[in-house]
């Protein structure tokens, strides 16, 4: 089922298909990883949950599902997985990653991610990040 929502506040369209997705976010699958969950939207009678495993290479793998999840709008340590989230190491690359997310530097299927406190494992990195995105990061 692909499924087309309209951000009006940012002027953009986001598809996501969750029919087609074959990647899977779970240990088994995704060794060695930090695992995190959000709720983009609340649409009527529909639940969509961003699921993302980032390894600690700094890969990130993501599935759009409606399998239901304790998840809010911003993304944070997934709490099925806590286990597996404390055992981790939180490398730098996985750090650079979640900067990424944070500054919308890497977005998902157009989607910018708002990251919570939950998915800041480590401090983030922000001058770092200003230097990939060439410009300031202002924080509310």
């Amino acid at each position: 089922m692909k499924l087309t929502i309209h951000e009006e506040y940012r002027h953009i369209d986001i598809t996501i298909d969750l029919q087609s997705n074959q990647r899977t976010v779970y240990p088994g699958a995704c060794p060695n990883s930090l695992f995190l969950v959000c709720k983009p939207w609340d649409i009527d009678n529909l639940n969509i949950y961003l699921k993302i495993a980032i390894d600690t290479e700094g890969r990130l793998t993501y599935v759009w599902t409606t399998e239901s999840s304790e998840a809010n709008h911003y993304l944070h340590l997934d709490c099925t997985y806590f286990k597996e989230n404390n055992k981790v190491e939180k490398t730098d690359a996985m750090m650079e990653t979640i900067e990424g997310l944070f500054s919308g530097r890497i977005k998902i299927d157009n989607y910018k991610v708002a990251v919570g406190g939950t998915a800041q494992v480590k401090p983030l990195n922000l001058e770092r990040e200003e230097e990939k995105i060439g410009k300031q990061i202002f924080l509310a």
